[in-house]
């Protein structure tokens, strides 16, 4: 997982918002009915498990000629404004998921993906700070879901990769006692095996350089070798534009250690 800097909302969102014919009653009305409701969530008015959907009276526009209830989405407009501030959040995230950190836009959908889902947080559903740029894998994983304690918040933690730990085989794990970190894990499902096999290949790529170096220095005068292991522990650091920079830095710290 990645820090990632959200960005803002479009020039004129708002009146985008306000203008918008798809909510009934228009989106003042929406406004008073999301914010209505999770005021009920904080109080306990509103049972667990019970979306906005379910308490929504008119508000949210149908789906076709189905009776399931939809959150318009404007996120998804073909809208100068807003194709610029997709390509910002690409940027941000480096081309990567910021969950799982897979280059995972060239062979699959990209997602905006609502860190705290808008079902659960209306008042967030158009709230620009609260999407992240995801892999289909990762957001599809994700869903709905928002454990009690949350997850851990690539746009809110300044190092979030600190709430996992990496081995060589590619598997990863929260910290022990890191409720947040448990609950990304297993609800981005993490662990999945071809993900898990990705980051071990980029591990074994890196290590493999920096053991060859290291051992070609067996025997050679304990400054050099000092001077060498501190060059090794910056200059073959993945940077954040690499995949699963994370889990290889946490290999690369590994070696170094050995």
């Amino acid at each position: 997982m990645m820090a990632f800097r959200v960005v803002s909302d479009p020039v004129g969102w708002k009146d985008k918002l306000k203008a918008c014919k798809k909510f009934k009653g228009g989106y003042a009305a929406y406004e008073t009915a999301a914010k209505a409701y999770e005021a009920g969530v904080r109080s306990g008015a509103v049972a667990a498990g019970e979306t906005f959907a379910d308490h929504d009276q008119g508000t949210l526009p149908t789906k076709g000629n189905s009776a399931t209830k939809e959150f318009p989405p404007l996120w998804g407009a073909k809208d100068n404004a807003i194709l610029a501030r997709k390509a910002k959040m690409m940027d941000n995230a480096k081309g990567k998921c910021v969950y799982c950190e897979s280059p995972a836009f060239a062979d699959q959908f990209w997602q905006v993906e609502h860190f705290r889902p808008k079902s659960l947080f209306p008042t967030l559903a158009y709230a620009w700070g609260n999407y992240l740029p995801s892999c289909s894998l990762c957001n599809h994983s994700k869903s709905n879901k928002w454990p009690q304690g949350g997850y851990v918040a690539p746009h809110e933690d300044a190092n979030p990769a600190a709430h996992f730990q990496f081995d060589d085989g590619g598997g990863i794990a929260a910290l022990q006692g890191d409720a947040k970190a448990e609950a990304t894990v297993r609800d981005m499902d993490l662990s999945r095996e071809g993900l898990t096999r990705a980051r071990e290949a980029a591990i074994a790529a890196t290590t493999a350089r920096v053991k060859a170096l290291l051992e070609a220095l067996e025997g050679a005068d304990p400054a050099l070798r000092a001077a060498v292991r501190a060059v090794v522990a910056t200059a073959f650091r993945a940077t954040e534009a690499e995949p699963y920079s994370a889990a290889v830095n946490a290999a690369i710290d590994r070696v170094l250690q050995a």
